[in-house]
C-alpha cells in the first residue's frame, strides 16, 4: 500500500470505528488500493468485521451510510481529491462468524488485505486462511487481459469438493 492508501485507510478506519464502537472487531483495506495499484477513480474497499449484529448484509449499508458522508470531510480525502483522486469509501460489512465461513471475497481480503485496525481477532483470522490456503494448494491465476481466477485445487475435477 502506498502512502496515499495508508492515509486514506487509517481516516476510514477512525470513522469507522467512531460508528462501531465496541461492536468493530477489526477493519481491513483490500483491493487497489492495498494492492499500491488503485487509479484515479478506485474506490477505498474495506472489510469491517463486527462482532456481531443482528442486521441482514442488505441492511447493513443504512448504517454505514453515515461513516461514507464523514469520510469525505477527512483531511486524506480532500488530500486525494487534490491530487486528482476520486476515492470512494467502499464497505463490505461482515461478522466474524461470516469470515470464519469463508466467503469466496475472503480469498482476495487475505492474500492482499491490509488491516487498517484490529481489536486482536481479523489478522490472526487472516493468517489461519492464508495457511488453510497454503496446505489446500490454493493459487491465483493471472490471466493475460488483467483478470484473474483462484485454482483452489490443482487437478480437481467436477463434482470435486474442496474444502480449506
Amino acid at each position: 500500500m502506498d502512502a496515499l492508501g495508508s492515509k486514506l485507510a487509517a481516516a476510514a478506519a477512525r470513522v469507522l470505528r467512531d460508528r462501531f464502537g465496541e461492536a468493530l472487531a477489526g477493519i481491513v483495506a483490500y483491493g487497489s488500493y492495498a494492492r499500491g495499484d488503485c487509479g484515479k477513480h478506485s474506490d477505498l474497499d474495506m472489510m469491517v468485521v463486527l462482532r456481531e449484529t443482528p442486521l441482514r448484509p442488505a441492511q447493513r449499508a443504512d448504517v454505514v451510510a453515515p461513516a461514507l458522508a464523514q469520510f469525505r470531510h477527512t483531511d486524506a480525502w480532500k488530500e486525494a481529491v487534490a491530487a486528482g483522486f476520486w476515492p470512494e469509501l467502499s464497505p463490505l460489512v461482515l461478522t466474524v462468524e461470516e469470515c470464519r465461513r469463508l466467503p469466496p471475497l475472503l480469498l482476495d481480503v487475505a492474500t492482499e488485505g491490509v488491516v487498517a485496525w484490529d481489536s486482536g481477532g481479523v489478522a490472526p483470522l487472516l493468517l489461519e486462511i492464508r495457511d488453510r490456503m497454503a496446505c489446500a494448494g490454493v493459487k491465483r491465476v493471472e490471466l493475460a487481459d488483467g483478470g484473474y481466477y483462484w485454482d483452489l485445487r490443482p487437478g480437481m475435477r467436477l463434482g470435486d469438493v474442496v474444502e480449506f
